[in-house]
């Protein structure tokens, strides 16, 4: 047996179709309504930001590089303000939350500082991830090392460098600054006036034991040499 068929009107069908497309047309300008009052409202834009992490780094550079002035909080992207303050110098970590309507948390994480180089009339900061950097705060009492002049070029110091330098630190703690050649490694001036190369320090109880025999026996022999090269231990000479 066949049921009958419902019959409907066609005025229904239109009122039904109407009804539903009404409705998404009112959810559509209440949502736009409620953007446009949010967008313009100064109750969501960042009005609050919060830095932690900060020993070295000024807060305000921080805030400066997120981005965040006068921003609409509801589409900040957290990793994107993130990213924006990785990219200061001395800053190996950040991160960023967004506390609605108008608050901004970041937590820094800075770089560690090792030394201080001078290379011409430049100042740079050697850091533990970063390397070499330019100087992101003040630190006291950190040791200093000076490129001469031919090599400005120099761009990069290794490990050994760093370990020669607290090497020369602790053996002539009075020196304001340690100068380095990247042929002859380390210099100082002898009592007589003349340079002496030391290399890399490493040894340099070692080297400094030769050194006083050799300047001993020049004594001796009222010679004063204009330079003392002990760079490499086995090839010492003297000119």
């Amino acid at each position: 047996m066949i049921a009958p068929r419902r019959r409907v009107s066609i005025a229904r069908a239109l009122a039904e179709w109407a009804g539903g497309r009404l409705v998404s047309l009112l959810l559509f300008l209440v949502s736009a309504y409620l953007i446009l009052t949010m967008q313009s409202s100064p109750t969501w834009r960042v009005q609050w930001v919060e830095v932690s992490g900060c020993d070295l780094i000024a807060p305000e550079l921080v805030v400066q590089a997120s981005g965040l002035a006068d921003a609409w909080s509801v589409s900040l992207v957290p990793e994107g303000v993130a990213e924006r303050v990785r990219g200061l110098d001395g800053v190996v970590g950040a991160q960023a939350m967004v506390a609605w309507p108008n608050k901004v948390r970041i937590a820094v994480e800075e770089d560690a500082p090792l030394a201080t180089v001078r290379i011409g009339d430049e100042e740079y900061w050697v850091a533990r991830e970063s390397g070499l950097v330019r100087p992101f705060g003040q630190v006291l009492d950190l040791p200093t090392l000076r490129l001469v002049q031919g090599d400005a070029g120099m761009r990069s110091i290794t490990s050994r460098v760093l370990a020669g330098l607290d090497a020369m630190r602790s053996a002539f703690p009075d020196q304001d600054e340690y100068v380095y050649h990247s042929d002859r490694g380390f210099e100082v001036e002898s009592e007589r006036g003349y340079p002496v190369y030391l290399g890399d320090a490493s040894d340099l109880q070692t080297r400094l034991e030769i050194l006083e025999a050799l300047e001993q026996d020049l004594a001796a022999e009222q010679r004063r040499p204009e330079f003392i090269d002990i760079s490499t231990i086995d090839g010492l000479y003297y000119q």
